[in-house]
């Protein structure tokens, strides 16, 4: 009955948050588009175009390149977490796989969207990059904490 009452409690938890993650991700989406491009309007067809080097790069850029490194970092992580979840539920009999297969697929879906996300990131405007960076550190967030009772309900199941 305490497993019925917590699997009630996860699928109704994802619903909701797939509803809210939807919603935002339109939302900021939207706003990335309403936002104008950048655009350099200093050069001009005589002027000869020069590679950045790392000495002239705007600090803006490099914030950028060192936050973008991070989220790749804690994506990677956070992917190694869920295969592991998906090989403990493997080796589980087929009615918890069933039982538990709808959230690993939540995960996955999220997973994609943060994905999709973070190539945002790098032609986003320093105000749509506030907006996307923190909408990929909610559901980041979020994944990690489901996670994290996905795991913790699992191991329970072994």
């Amino acid at each position: 009955m305490l497993l019925k009452n917590l699997l009630f409690i996860i699928a109704v938890f994802g619903i909701v948050f797939l509803t809210a993650c939807s919603e935002n991700g339109q939302q900021a989406e939207d706003r990335d588009r309403q936002q104008p491009a950048e655009t350099d309007q200093t050069l001009t067809e005589t002027e000869p175009q020069t590679e950045v080097t790392e000495e002239e790069m705007d600090p803006f850029e490099e914030e950028r390149a060192e936050i973008i490194e991070e989220i790749r970092e804690e994506y990677i992580a956070l992917e190694e977490r869920i295969e592991s979840a998906e090989e403990l539920l493997a080796a589980l009999d087929e009615t918890v796989q069933e039982t538990y297969s709808a959230n690993i697929t939540w995960l996955q879906t999220t997973m994609r969207y943060i994905s999709d996300r973070k190539s945002t990131l790098q032609t986003a405007t320093e105000d749509g990059f506030e907006n996307i960076k923190a909408d990929i550190d909610e559901q980041m967030y979020q994944v990690e904490e489901y996670l994290g009772q996905l795991e913790d309900a699992l191991d329970q199941q072994i």
